[in-house]
């Protein structure tokens, strides 16, 4: 009985471990591994567990930080041109002396504007506190206090608005003037 035993341990060993290896090596390599196809018009509910009683396990997301834009930079105002027509007046007050005795030609004085100047449309073009620039073309004084041979002429040169400067051409008639000794 010995022997039978040992007979049948051998054959029970050599059928179970004989060319093992290249069987199992051979039905690995003949699988199909492919996934299933799936069907991609399912939609996905992947909202947290609700209901259940116990913890809750669901992940709250930050809070998202707040983004800060710097905000687009003004675009400039298109320059608005306005012109006035020929022969257009407007009052101006000294804002010092003119002297015979201190000025001469070429020398400059400024004016203020003392009331809007508007347009033919009634848009102001100079509105009043404008300073304006006069040249000094001609200065002689009068020979006698009496008569009217002392001459003054004024150009204008350029005007103030605003704080900013634009080039005027015109002329200065219709100038009060008082006599002084």
């Amino acid at each position: 009985m010995p022997k039978r035993l040992a007979v049948l341990t051998l054959a029970i060993l050599v059928g179970c471990g004989g060319g093992g290896e290249d069987r199992m090596a051979a039905d690995s390599l003949s699988r199909d591994l492919q996934r299933l196809p799936t069907d991609s018009s399912v939609s996905l509910n992947d909202g947290p567990v609700t209901g259940g009683g116990g913890m809750d396990h669901s992940v709250k997301p930050a809070a998202p930080k707040p983004v800060t834009r710097k905000p687009a930079a003004p675009k400039p105002a298109a320059p608005v041109v306005r012109t006035l027509a020929s022969g257009t007046t407007m009052a101006t007050t000294m804002d010092r002396e003119i002297s015979s005795h201190t000025d001469k030609a070429g020398d400059t004085v400024t004016t203020t504007v003392t009331a809007d100047v508007t347009n033919a449309r009634g848009q102001v073009v100079i509105p009043a506190g404008s300073k304006v620039t006069f040249s000094i073309a001609e200065l002689h004084e009068s020979e006698n206090k009496g008569d009217k041979t002392g001459k003054l002429t004024l150009t204008p040169t350029q005007v103030e608005i605003s704080g900013r400067s634009y080039a005027i051409e015109g002329s200065a008639e219709a100038l009060d003037r008082m006599l002084k000794d």
